[in-house]
């Protein structure tokens, strides 16, 4: 079964990251000039030439308010009665709006060429691979890793990393496992810590490389949020996104972006993951572990509903996510509608779209 895929709506219950660069409009459609500062109980704070201006609710598109107002988002249907604000009684299950992450970008860092990094080496400078990690708002936050290529064959043993751009690297030696004709080369974690937006982030990244494509490096960072009492915890595993291959320059990579979720379908299944800049995010703690999925038909009748349970164990970038399709009639069109509590600090990620079962 395969499906065509319609108009995708995505809803955080979190301010939008500033890298997104998403349009706020006014309720006659004309843009917002300023940048986002934060979303407060009564409007959106702009910051327009320097000031900071409260811009109320009501003076906004219903597209603006269903993106950053979580009320709004949770009575969609009593508001589009005209209902007034009194009347709006759903609320997150989450934690308050206090503690949610924006994820601005972080000021801008210049690129890093890989040959200028001290103490740089390697045999095979054409088929090395490079990668650069942006973890906190100072220039000084950044560290680099380089993996030499071993040979289309052999999986690489060593792997070079920066965790300060201005010394030496430090030489990491991998731990291969093995599973049937399956081989996987694992290097060490270490560990990086910073303050963003008053919450207390600390990542502890690892790297690994398979049989399969040993020129392909993974990353497998452990996030741990914490401000005050609420914690949360989470794993990204996969590609990241800016990989150098070969001689050029390094552009370090913030990880911690806004979440947003991913469903493919093949065979009668629904699969689906939860992602943060391209990476697959898995909940550890301080987030729910299932995912609320229900399918409706063209008049609204939910036709398949599960609490969709986060695959644990190998990490290996299967899908997270799955429910199965084969109960539905084809040639209908379907809305999926699926939601998550991903804590206090990323806050409930709700996810819409549209198929044709054919």
């Amino acid at each position: 079964m395969r499906f065509v895929v319609g108009i995708a709506v995505l809803a955080f219950v979190c301010v939008a990251s500033a890298q997104e660069e998403v349009t706020m409009r006014y309720v006659n459609g004309a843009p917002v000039k300023g940048s986002l500062v934060s979303a407060k109980p009564d409007g959106l704070l702009v910051s327009v030439e320097g000031a900071n201006k409260l811009l109320p609710w009501s003076a906004l598109s219903a597209g603006t308010r269903f993106r950053y107002d979580a009320a709004f988002r949770d009575n969609l249907a009593t508001a589009q009665r005209g209902m007034p604000p009194a009347d709006w009684t759903n609320s997150l299950e989450g934690a308050g709006t206090d503690l949610l992450m924006s994820f601005r970008a972080f000021p801008s860092t210049a690129e890093r060429q890989r040959g200028r990094l001290p103490g740089f080496r390697v045999s095979d400078g054409a088929n090395a691979v490079s990668w650069g990690f942006r973890y906190g708002p100072k220039d000084s936050d950044v560290a680099f890793a380089v993996l030499e290529a071993a040979g289309s064959e052999e999986l690489p043993s060593s792997l070079l990393l920066w965790a300060n751009a201005s010394v030496n690297p430090e030489t990491l030696t991998g731990s291969r496992r093995a599973s049937g004709s399956d081989a996987t080369m694992n290097f060490q974690s270490q560990r990086f810590t910073s303050v963003r937006e008053g919450v207390d982030v600390q990542s502890d990244l690892a790297f690994a490389v398979g049989s399969r494509d040993p020129g392909q490096l993974i990353a497998i960072l452990d996030v741990e949020l914490k401000k005050g009492g609420a914690a949360s915890a989470f794993t990204l595993y996969g590609v990241p996104p800016g990989l150098l291959i070969g001689d050029g320059a390094i552009a370090p990579q913030d990880m911690l972006v806004t979440p947003s979720m991913k469903w493919t379908v093949s065979r009668g299944v629904l699969s689906g993951d939860v992602r943060m800049n391209r990476m697959q995010l898995l909940p550890r703690a301080g987030m729910s572990k299932t995912a609320s999925v229900s399918i409706s038909d063209e008049e609204g009748r939910v036709v398949a509903e599960e609490a969709s349970a986060f695959r644990e164990g190998r990490q290996d970038g299967a899908p997270a996510l799955s429910l199965s399709l084969k109960a539905l009639p084809s040639g209908q069109r379907y809305t999926l509608r699926a939601r998550v509590d991903l804590g206090p600090f990323l806050g409930v990620l709700q996810h819409e779209e549209t198929f044709v079962a054919p």
